[in-house]
This record gives structure tokens, C-alpha cells and sequence, in this order.
């Protein structure tokens, strides 16, 4: 820790940095240079844990890299910064080891604490949760126990753990603690707000319900900041923009449909923003927390952006410029935003904009095959200025509950789901009743499976069909229309292979393309090899067809193809991403 008490040698250590990195020529290329207000941001690359530090001049003050511990060979996809950029906090996974909490000084550039976890999936740290106390000293984090769970808060300068809240002690108020667990959102006044979840039998992570630790009173009580996993916070004035589903609205297949800000002062989340016919999405505070960007789904299913004001009007923004926009965060003026450009040979770049008002300007974009996206940028620009209050869709207001339900998720007006049972009947469930039971169609000779895949909007759900416990097709309804749209028959030589796994893995939509266009199934081919197909769900004929001996596979160095099963992670413009399981 020496390094941090030795002011000049810090300065002077980043003069050089600068100096070296600006005779050097290493500097992002300036596109177009117009006034705004200063900021500084971290831009990160997941794929080899790359961290550049860049400023509104477009310059790199720092080129860093995240630290690994000996054991571990691949970078986390997310991080979160302390308020003032110093610290990184982040979780490295190995198949063969126990989950690592890490924190990392960009300072020193060395790690100064680490912690073994167990997490719920791989939700407990974002860029958008804020896990720093306000002057970066402190870090709390929410992770399994034995029987339950507990949020630790970590004393960064002393290297050691200085608060616990345990499960155990709320056992008889709050909803099966021992099957659930804590995400922390956010770390303010003294105050842990968290998000309750659980794990579905699919593998999906559920929100129950927001709670606050308070931990002068050593205090857990129910709280409407933070009741989704998808939440952003305008840290000024702790309001909280969220996409919910709330009935008083249209809704489209009960997706979230509205638009909600929480604000501290009153202790009430209301809706400002109603899609229409269409689903929201994201939201992002820009304009130093006068606006909120939107990104929604339309009545026809397509994709746009909102920008909303506080007067409640609506605003559609549209970037001019080509690439898939991957990460925002809000400037005192406007907002930047992060867009990954896609080549006709597959590989990709990133570039930086900057939005003030109608003006878009590209700042930078990086070497073609590194993506990166904004992590941090630097809040103490933004200022509590005198906002105007949020326009209400109506006067309907959510408070914060006086107790603790047992069974009914906090801040939840209704829920909705649907329950698969292996013999191939659907139970749509709303609030505890059954609405529709549905069976999914086989040919006489098939069996059912024991996990299907729902599209993300619950409309489709794909599965496979077995015959004589081998896989014979790969069949997609549709819950709408009661109907089936495509049936893909597997090799008929009895070669191929699908685990139970590989469809639970999948089962939150990731094997379909956006909009429901098409789905991706990956097999093994027994001996062979292994194959995935992108079915159009338009046509039901096969668009693309990848296999393990193809030339685009061979400079990728694949494991031995024998008894190896490839399974979607990820369908999105245009890209499968995929990992080879060896059951």
C-alpha cells in the first residue's frame, strides 16, 4: 500500500505514462474534437482483459490490463469500478477451481484482495451495480453459504472482511433463504440495497424482491430501489430507472411494458414511460440525469430507442452510423456510447461516440479484432441539479411495503410462467392460477425430453424429440398460435447426441435469433464429430450449417471432435457463440 502514500511518485509516474504513450503516438484517433464537459472514462475488453483509460480529448492516460491468480486463464466479462476509477472489482471462474473475488488497483496495478465465493450463476457483478461505499474503501458483495447466503463488507485498506449480514438470522421472514441469494446494487449512506434471487430448475436467475441492509442498525428491511437485475442509477440523487411488467398496462406476452423511476426522497417507484404494444428493454440516465435512453422493442418487433424527459415525452433516437451499440453511460451534456462494427470476414472493432443534444461525433475506434465496452466513467461531473419531478403515466404509485411477505415477491404486481413437465405438458401460471395447459406435439413413436428452450419473449419453445433414447428432431411451437412451425429431423443413423445439459443451458432463449427469426441447435455426431444448424423459422429450412472438420473451424485449434458437444450460449446479430462440452 506504499505506493498510494507517495503522492510524487505517482504524479511523476503518470506524467511519464502520458509523456511515453503521447511520443509514442499510442493515442486514440481523433475524429472530430467540439466542446463539452470533461470526463474520463475505462473502456474494457473481456476477450484478453484489456483496460484503456481515456479522457474527452480523446487521449489514453492509461493502457492496463486486469490481473489473473495462477490457476485461472480467462478474463471476467464484467467489472465495476470504485467511484473515482481506482479500484476494479471482479470475479475469476475456473472449471477445475472455486470462484475468486478479486480487487484490483490501477494505481499499483496489482490485485490487493481476494476472497473464494460461491455465486448464483454469474449476475453479482455488473458496470452498472455500484459495490464501492462512496469514498471507494469499502466493497460489499453477496454471495452462497452453506445452507443460505451472506453480504460481507470488505475494508479494502485494512484487507479484511469488517461486516457480515447472515441469512440465518431473517430465516423466518424472508422467502426460503435457503434457496436463494443476494445481489448487491448498490453501496450508499451506509446502506446495502440488494435484490433477492433464486435459480430456476432451468438455470435461470429469478428476482423475489429488494431489500436494504442497513449497517449502523444491523437492519434488513424491504425496499423498491432495485427489483429487477437490470437497473440504473443516477448516483446524484440515488433515483433508479428500471423496465418492469405491470398489468395496468398492454403488454406484449406479459414482457416488461413500462418505463419506472424510484426516487429516494419518497420512497416510491412510479411509471413514466408505457411501450405500447412493445417490450422496454434498458434504460441509461444521460444529460446529468435529465433524460433516460431507452432501448425497446416496438409493436412489430423491431428494435429502437427512446430518449424520455422528465415532462414525460418521448423522443426516438437514432444512431447515424453503422454497428451494434454495446455500451452507454451518461455525460453531464449527453452520453457516450460504445458500437462493435461486424466485417464481412467476421471479425469486429469498437467505436466511441459522443451525443449532445442532435450532434453525434465519432471520437475513436480501436484495432479491428479488439471490442471493448464502457465500464466506468467519472461521476463527479454529474451534479443533484434542480430537476423537475418525473411525469406520472397515472396515480398509480408503488411504495415500499411495511412487512416482509413470505410468498409473494416484493414489488411485483403480478408474475406469470410457464411450467414444463417431462411429459410434454405446458401449465401457463398466473399468480398461483392456471390459465392454459398445453401439450407439445410428437409423432406416435417419440418421447418427450426433460428440459425444452423458451424463446425470450415467451411466445416459442423449442425442444428435441427422442426416439429410443436417441434425439431424432428438433421440433419449435408456437404457445400463440397453438401450432407447430418447424420440425428438424436429426441424423437418422443414431449418431446424434444431445444431452439433457445442453438444453437446460439453454433454456432461457439464447438458442433463438432476435425477433424469433431463426434458433440454433448444436449435437454431436457420436465418433464423428459435432455439428450446429441455424434453422429459419420462416421458411423451417436449414440457413447455415457449421461442422467440426469445416475450414472456419480450423485455425481454432479445437479440441479432439470425438464425444464433444457444442452448446449455444449466445444468438445475436448474426453471431452463435458456443462452447464444446465433453459430457
Amino acid at each position: 500500500m506504499g505506493v498510494r502514500h507517495a503522492p510524487h511518485f505517482v504524479m511523476i509516474s503518470a506524467m511519464l505514462k502520458r509523456l511515453l504513450l503521447f511520443t509514442s503516438c499510442i493515442f486514440l484517433w481523433l475524429v472530430g474534437v467540439h466542446a463539452q464537459t470533461g470526463w474520463t472514462v475505462w473502456l474494457y475488453a473481456p476477450t484478453d482483459g484489456r483496460l484503456l483509460k481515456v479522457d474527452n480529448d480523446s487521449l489514453i492516460l492509461e493502457d492496463d490490463r486486469l490481473q489473473l491468480l495462477t490457476g485461472y486463464s480467462f478474463y471476467p466479462f464484467d467489472v465495476t469500478f470504485s467511484p473515482d476509477g481506482t479500484y476494479a472489482a471482479y470475479v475469476l471462474s475456473a472449471s477445475d477451481r472455486p470462484d475468486q473475488l478479486v480487487v484490483y488497483d490501477t494505481r499499483q496495478n496489482s490485485i490487493i484482495y481476494n476472497q473464494t465465493i460461491t455465486q448464483i450463476g454469474s449476475e453479482i457483478i455488473t458496470a452498472n451495480r455500484h459495490l464501492f461505499s462512496e469514498d471507494g474503501r469499502a466493497l460489499a458483495i453477496g454471495y452462497l453459504t452453506e445452507g443460505g447466503w451472506e453480504i460481507a463488507v470488505i475494508d479494502l485498506t485494512a484487507g479484511r472482511v469488517t461486516l457480515i449480514f447472515r441469512s440465518s438470522l431473517l430465516a423466518q421472514s424472508l422467502p426460503d433463504v435457503d434457496t436463494t441469494a443476494p445481489i448487491v446494487q448498490a453501496y450508499r449512506e451506509g446502506q446495502i440495497y440488494f435484490t433477492l434471487v433464486t435459480l430456476s430448475e432451468s438455470g435461470q436467475i429469478v428476482p423475489i424482491g429488494g431489500y436494504a441492509w442497513n449497517t449502523q442498525t444491523n437492519s434488513i428491511t424491504p425496499n423498491h430501489a432495485y427489483t429487477t437485475l437490470q437497473a440504473d442509477t443516477f448516483w446524484p440523487t440515488g433515483e433508479v430507472a428500471q423496465a418492469e411488467y405491470l398489468r395496468q398496462w398492454p403488454a406484449a406476452n406479459q414482457q416488461p411494458n413500462v418505463l419506472t423511476v424510484y426516487t429516494p426522497a419518497t420512497g416510491q417507484r412510479i411509471p413514466i414511460h408505457h411501450a405500447a404494444g412493445g417490450t422496454v428493454l434498458l434504460a441509461q440516465f444521460t444529460n446529468n440525469g435529465e433524460h433516460i435512453l431507452v432501448s425497446a422493442m416496438n409493436a412489430s418487433g423491431l428494435p429502437e430507442w427512446r430518449i424520455i424527459s422528465r415532462d414525460g415525452s418521448a423522443t426516438p433516437w437514432r444512431t447515424t452510423h453503422n454497428g451494434i451499440i454495446s455500451s452507454i453511460k451518461g455525460t453531464v451534456d449527453g452520453f457516450l456510447y460504445t458500437a462493435d462494427v461486424i466485417q464481412p470476414d467476421g471479425s469486429s472493432y469498437t467505436t466511441l461516440y459522443h451525443v449532445t443534444g442532435n450532434e453525434e461525433a465519432l471520437l475513436w475506434q480501436s484495432d479491428n479484432g479488439q471490442t471493448l465496452r464502457l465500464v466506468w466513467l467519472d461521476g463527479r461531473q454529474l451534479t443533484p441539479a434542480a430537476h423537475g419531478t418525473w411525469a406520472i403515466l397515472d396515480d398509480i404509485v408503488i411504495a415500499n411495503p411495511t412487512a416482509v411477505p413470505t410468498t409473494t415477491p416484493i414489488g411485483s404486481n403480478e408474475w406469470q410462467a410457464w411450467l414444463y413437465q417431462s411429459d410434454g405438458s405446458l401449465q401457463l401460471i398466473r399468480e398461483g392460477q392456471t390459465l392454459e395447459t398445453l401439450q407439445l406435439p410428437l409423432n406416435n413413436d417419440e418421447d418427450y425430453p426433460l428440459q425444452i428452450a423458451m424463446s425470450y419473449d415467451g411466445r416459442l419453445a423449442a425442444y428435441v424429440a427422442y426416439t429410443q433414447g436417441r434425439p431424432s428432431a428438433l421440433q419449435v411451437y408456437d404457445l400463440a398460435e397453438k401450432q407447430l412451425i418447424t420440425r428438424y429431423p436429426l441424423p437418422h443413423d443414431g449418431s446424434a447426441y444431445i444431452p439433457s445439459q445442453s438444453m437446460e443451458r439453454t433454456s432461457d432463449g439464447r438458442i433463438f435469433a432476435e425477433f424469433n427469426s431463426a434458433a440454433a441447435i448444436g449435437f454431436g455426431l457420436g465418433e464423428v464429430g459435432w455439428q450446429i444448424s441455424v434453422i429459419d423459422l420462416d421458411s423451417g429450412e436449414v440457413s447455415y450449417t457449421l461442422r467440426y472438420d469445416d475450414e472456419a473451424m480450423a485455425r481454432y485449434e479445437p479440441p479432439s471432435a470425438f464425444g464433444v458437444v457444442p452448446v449455444i450460449q449466445h444468438f445475436r446479430a448474426g453471431q452463435i457463440a458456443f462452447t464444446l462440452h465433453k459430457p
